[in-house]
């Protein structure tokens, strides 16, 4: 989908700060969880500063399939687990990764990113993958093809009869992989 121009006043051009023209957006969502109401709350904030959000929302086959193919200005989804390891970078930012080969459905690419994360992942020497990771960082806090707008907790609840439960601080439900079942 191309970005959209609309006319937000008629507004002189010779009144300083005050733009004729402010680009429209379309955010996927898919209409489960909290998308719709985070949808809502950044819509009315870009609003507020003239920038028009036209939410689409369909359930989440479609939803996954745009957010893969690229048909997207914008979206939200949220990562569970992945956070282990520094390679979620990879994953996620590489050129590498375009979709179906990883998650880097932004399309971003940075040839001195992609050269630190090839480094990094053939490297044995911890001290020269840290250097390379908080490289990438910098360029990522730089470039920021992505936003993340926060950490989702993963909470769990049971009863006592669920025994072997250690949830993983990364968020992931592997944890799942070893609880089990106590019989009375």
């Amino acid at each position: 989908m191309r970005s959209r121009r609309f006319a937000v006043s008629k507004v002189s051009k010779s009144r300083p700060g005050a733009p004729l023209f402010l680009p429209a957006f379309a955010a996927l969502i898919f209409s489960a969880g909290c998308s719709a109401p985070l949808a809502a709350v950044l819509q009315q904030q870009m609003a507020q500063v003239g920038i028009a959000l036209d939410i689409r929302s369909n359930e989440f086959a479609t939803f996954y399939a745009d957010a893969v193919h690229g048909a997207f200005q914008m979206y939200s989804l949220y990562w569970i687990g992945g956070n282990e390891q520094p390679d979620i970078f990879s994953l996620v930012f590489s050129s590498a990764r375009f979709p179906p080969n990883g998650a880097n459905r932004g399309r971003y690419a940075n040839p001195q990113l992609d050269a630190l994360l090839d480094d990094a992942n053939q490297s044995q020497d911890m001290a020269r993958r840290r250097a390379d990771y908080v490289a990438a960082q910098q360029i990522l806090a730089r470039d920021l093809p992505a936003i993340n707008l926060w950490y989702l907790d993963t909470l769990v609840v049971h009863n006592r009869r669920l025994t072997n439960v250690v949830p993983s601080p990364s968020g992931s439900y592997t944890f799942l992989e070893t609880t089990a079942l106590a019989l009375d």
